[in-house]
C-alpha cells in the first residue's frame, strides 16, 4: 500500500528542512513508495534532489555520483511502453520478472532514470557502462563476469545499439547452470541474436580447471565459487550458511584470459563475483591493461576495495566513480553487498 502525501511532506521536512508544497509532485512521489523508509533511502541517494534541496551535512551522503553523471544518464534515456511479464528500464531494456522473485510486482512497469526515481540497479553502475558506450566507435564489446541473466551485458548492448553502434558482441561468464539458461532468453527478448553473444558456463579463477558452485535455485543470487580440488575440502566456513557439500556442484573454472578468448579489446568489463574480485583481477593485471578499456567492479568488502584501488592506481587506471560496499553482520560473519 502506498504511503500518503503527508508522510512524503514530513520526509522532506526532516531530510531537507524544506516544505514540499507542490501537491501533484507530493502525490506522484507517494504513489511510488510502500514505506517511508524506502522514500528516505532514495532521497539520501538522489543526486538531483540533493542538488535541488541541499541537505544538512550532505557531504556525508555518499551516492557515488559525480557532476555530469545525471546528464549522461538523461542522454541515454528512451521512452518505453509497459509490457505484462516484464519491467523496463530507462533505456528500454526489458527484463522478465521471473528471473528475480521480488521483481514480480514490477510487471508491466517502466523505471525512471537512476538517481531520480527508484530503480532495480544502482545508478553508478549505469554511469560506467554508458561511459564505455560513449567511448566506443564502430563496435562495442562487453564482458560480464558473474553474469546471472546477463543484465549488464544486454543493458549496455542496448545502449550501444541505441547510440547507433553497428557491431555488438557480448560475453557472459556464469557458474549457475540455471541462471545460464536465462541469458539467451534475455538477449532474445531485447532483440539480439545468437551470433552476437557467447556464454561461458563456469567460474572465473586463477587457473583453468574446476570449482564448486552452490546449487541455489532460480530465485537466489549472490553465490561464490569455491576453488578446492575435491568436495571433501568444502568446510563450513567456506560454504553458504545452511549449505552442506551436497548442495555444491562441480563446475568448470577458467582464467580471465581463457574466458576472454581471442577478443582483442573489451570496451567494458563488468565484474560481480562475490568476493573473488581481487584474486581474479590482481592476477590478470597485464591482460587488463592491454585489452580492457573500462571496468565496473562490484566489491564485497572494504578490504578488497582498498587493495583494488592500490593495484589499479599503480597500473595507471583512472577511477571515475566509487561507492563503498555496505557491510553488516549475519550468520556469525561479516557480510557485504
Amino acid at each position: 500500500m502506498p504511503i500518503n502525501v503527508e508522510e512524503v511532506r514530513e520526509a522532506y521536512r526532516i531530510m531537507f528542512r524544506k516544505e514540499l508544497r507542490d501537491e501533484q509532485e507530493a502525490r506522484s512521489i507517494a504513489e511510488k513508495y510502500d514505506s517511508v523508509i524506502m522514500l528516505c533511502h532514495h532521497l539520501a541517494q538522489n543526486y538531483d534532489y540533493a542538488d535541488k534541496f541541499p541537505i544538512t551535512g550532505h557531504k556525508y551522503v555518499y551516492t557515488g555520483f559525480e557532476p555530469g553523471d545525471m546528464e549522461l544518464l538523461k542522454r541515454h534515456a528512451r521512452p518505453s511502453t509497459p509490457e505484462v511479464g516484464f519491467y523496463k528500464d530507462f533505456i528500454g531494456v526489458k527484463t522478465n520478472v521471473r528471473y528475480v522473485k521480488h521483481t514480480a510486482s514490477m510487471s508491466n512497469t517502466v523505471e525512471g532514470i537512476p538517481g531520480m526515481d527508484p530503480t532495480f540497479h544502482d545508478g553508478i553502475e549505469w554511469v560506467c557502462m554508458l561511459h564505455a558506450v560513449e567511448s566506443a566507435r564502430d563496435e562495442f564489446v562487453v564482458m560480464e563476469l558473474g553474469a546471472g541473466w546477463g543484465p549488464w551485458m544486454v543493458g549496455s548492448a542496448v545502449a550501444a545499439r541505441n547510440a547507433g553502434i553497428p557491431k555488438i558482441r557480448m560475453i557472459a561468464v556464469e557458474g549457475d547452470q540455471g541462471h545460464v539458461g536465462y541469458i539467451p532468453h534475455h538477449a532474445r527478448d531485447n532483440g539480439f541474436t545468437e551470433d552476437q553473444y557467447r556464454i561461458v558456463y563456469g567460474a572465473i579463477g586463477n587457473v583453468d580447471g574446476h570449482a564448486f558452485f552452490p546449487i541455489e535455485g532460480d530465485n537466489n543470487w549472490g553465490a561464490e565459487a569455491i576453488f578446492v580440488s575435491d568436495v571433501s575440502e568444502l568446510t563450513p566456513e567456506r560454504m553458504l550458511p545452511g549449505f552442506g557439500p551436497a548442495f555444491y556442484k562441480q563446475v568448470p573454472a577458467y582464467t580471465l584470459k581463457t574466458a576472454m578468448g581471442n577478443e582483442p579489446k573489451i570496451d567494458v568489463l563488468h565484474v560481480d563475483i562475490q568476493g573473488a574480485e581481487f584474486d581474479v583481477l590482481s592476477n590478470a593485471r597485464e591482460l587488463l591493461r592491454d585489452r580492457v578499456r573500462w571496468m565496473m567492479i562490484g566489491t564485497h568488502s572494504r578490504v578488497l576495495e582498498g587493495k583494488l584501488m592500490d593495484i589499479f592506481h599503480a597500473d595507471g587506471w583512472q577511477m571515475t566513480n566509487e561507492k563503498p560496499c555496505k557491510c553488516h553482520q549475519g550468520h556469525g560473519r561479516w557480510l557485504a553487498d
